[in-house]
Parts: C-alpha cells; sequence; structure tokens
C-alpha cells in the first residue's frame, strides 16, 4: 500500500516542471494517490480495531484523512499546493500509524 502511495505521489511530482504541467500531472494522477490513500486508511482502522495502535495515533490518522478526503472529492476546487499538502500530510501520518502497527 504505502509502495503504491508513494509511486503515485512521484509520479505526480516527477511531472513538475512549470505550473501548467504541474497541475495537470496533480490532476491525472490525483485519482491514484487517493485510491492508496484510502487502502491505507482502511489498514489502518483495522490495525486500529486489532489493538495494533493506539487510538491518539488513530485520532492524528482520522484528521489527515478528513483534510485529504475533500481534496479527493473536488479536485478541481483546490489549489494545486492544498493537493499536494494534504497528499504529502496524509501519507507521512499513515505510514508512521502503519510502522507502529508493525
Amino acid at each position: 500500500m504505502r509502495i503504491l502511495f508513494v509511486a503515485a505521489l512521484a509520479a505526480i511530482l516527477a511531472g513538475c516542471t512549470t505550473t501548467s504541467p504541474v497541475d495537470n500531472a496533480i490532476q491525472k494522477n490525483l485519482p491514484q494517490v487517493c485510491a492508496a490513500a484510502a487502502t491505507a486508511y482502511l489498514a489502518v482502522q483495522e490495525a486500529e480495531t486489532a489493538g495494533l495502535i493506539s487510538r491518539a495515533t488513530s485520532r492524528k490518522v482520522d484528521t489527515a484523512w478528513d483534510v485529504l478526503e475533500p481534496v479527493c472529492k473536488n479536485p478541481s476546487e483546490t489549489s494545486t499546493a492544498t493537493i499536494l499538502l494534504a497528499a504529502i500530510t496524509a501519507y507521512g501520518t499513515i505510514a508512521r500509524a502503519l510502522r507502529e502497527a508493525e
């Protein structure tokens, strides 16, 4: 899951040369980032249910997901910077939670 999320994020960033291509790359690749994040978010929820991560960690993941989810649903209404910040924050938070669960 983390590999898919990182790969999708890398694909977004690889296309970054000027403003217009950046926006296009983000719009094109955001569905893959969102799908990977959604899968990882579900894994974190399962880990919390199984007692593998703390409730505090789970709340941090919930917060990151609450920021990313609307971006995923309406990317055209969100700035490029907000999309990138939400995706990077969600990735870091979810990745830390999954490491805690290991």
